[in-house]
């Protein structure tokens, strides 16, 4: 009788120790890539312009949100033009923040980073 392919359970497969390798040399590239991030990431944000995108984006989201809460008042919902003021000072905070880190970075020596990312 013939077995067309068709594999009984209790034959093993032999292992392989390629595929140990292999699969040894993907877990170490992620921890490596892990760490390196956890060294790097900040510098490298920085270098790639990361804190003027955000600042253009949370001055952009101000914007929107004196916007809705002009349209909110002038429906009538007082409520929810209050909502939309109560984040504005929040994110007025993390604005500043971002400009301290800005200005910070400013000070130091990106050049590497900067080619890197």
């Amino acid at each position: 009788m013939r077995n067309f392919g068709i594999v009984n359970a209790s034959e093993k497969n032999p292992t392989n120790n390629a595929h140990r390798l292999g699969l040894l040399g993907i877990m170490a590239g992620v921890v490596l890539g892990i760490c390196f991030g956890a060294v790097y990431g900040h510098t490298m944000w920085l270098a790639s312009g990361g804190p003027e995108q955000k600042l253009e984006r949370l001055e952009k989201t101000i914007r929107q949100k004196e916007a809705f809460a002009q349209q909110a008042r002038a429906d009538g919902d007082r409520r929810e033009a209050r909502r939309l003021c109560a984040h504005i000072p929040l994110i007025q905070e993390e604005i500043d923040r971002l400009r301290a880190v800005q200005q910070g970075a400013e000070g130091t020596n990106l050049t590497v980073a900067r080619h890197v990312s």
